[in-house]
């Protein structure tokens, strides 16, 4: 018999969207799991009931409640306002998110060039996007006091994202 997490990645696979809102709901680390009352078994399947996850999660924390929210978008039930619902997550949530939402683009799938040790050239091999660890860019230096440049305090919020392998 094939463990839950195997069943519910089994009804996602092929749907990018699927994918990611069931790893989205896998990695967070509670959602998945016998016996929740969302979950459908069909043999070696086992589908999610976002109704009835939704109305589950109501008692949950906030964070908690929102990944669960986007998650549940991906899986096709009720848009989410992301300006809403990434506000307070954590950043292992948010990392999570962003992968998510990297796999249902499709960029899991993209490949490039890559120039071997003897300058022959060759496909690059995908790299899940949920498989690299994300980090936050350390924040910039106070800038010169010159009239007219914003304070270090105006721009933290813009600090850029990186992806590292």
């Amino acid at each position: 018999m094939t463990s839950i997490t195997e069943d519910v990645r089994a009804w996602a696979r092929g749907i990018w969207p699927s994918e990611a809102g069931v790893e989205l709901l896998i990695r967070s680390g509670h959602v998945v799991y016998d016996g929740a009352p969302w979950i459908i078994r069909r043999g070696d399947l086992a589908s999610i009931d976002t109704a009835v996850l939704l109305e589950a999660s109501q008692p949950w924390s906030g964070s908690e409640q929102k990944l669960v929210r986007i998650a549940a978008s991906l899986l096709g039930g009720p848009a989410v306002d992301l300006s809403q619902d990434i506000s307070g997550l954590d950043r292992e949530s948010v990392a999570l998110v962003l992968a998510a939402i990297a796999h249902a683009t499709g960029s899991h799938e993209d490949s490039g060039i890559e120039i071997g040790p003897d300058e022959t050239l060759a496909p690059a091999l995908p790299v899940s996007l949920a498989r690299r660890p994300l980090t936050w860019l350390p924040p910039r230096p106070a800038p010169s006091s010159r009239v007219g440049l914003p304070s270090q305090d105006s721009t933290a919020h813009h600090l850029p994202l990186v992806m590292l392998r």
